[in-house]
């Protein structure tokens, strides 16, 4: 039996992920081989998602980390960062790719 792919385990750079009733849109900056980073126009909000686990969250970048992963390279050293557990996701900030079915979030694409 095929399964189709989650529709978060498509994202491109330049994709954006809409939540309702969130007053911001998260723009994909970074796709890597596990982990894809969108943020804000604003550079204030941003999630993570880990493709393996099937979950999107926060997580505990440095202020200098989240301000940078657009930066040429930042953004795959946060990445190794995260595979390697020196930086976690947010336990608190936390849902699976299912939550966001649920909330009917909507990826538009670049």
């Amino acid at each position: 039996m095929n399964m189709k792919k989650h529709v978060l385990h498509l994202l491109k750079i330049g994709d954006i992920i809409r939540f309702p009733n969130d007053e911001f849109d998260y723009v994909v900056r970074h796709v890597g081989l596990r982990f894809v980073f969108a943020g804000s126009d604003c550079g204030c909000v941003y999630t993570v998602i880990d493709k393996k686990e099937e979950i999107l969250a926060s997580t505990t970048m440095l202020f200098e980390e989240l301000a940078n992963f657009t930066v040429d390279g930042n953004a795959q050293k946060l990445e190794i960062l995260l595979t390697n557990g020196e930086r976690e996701l947010s336990k608190k900030y936390r849902d699976t790719f299912k939550d966001f079915n649920y909330y009917k979030g909507k990826v538009i694409p670049a």
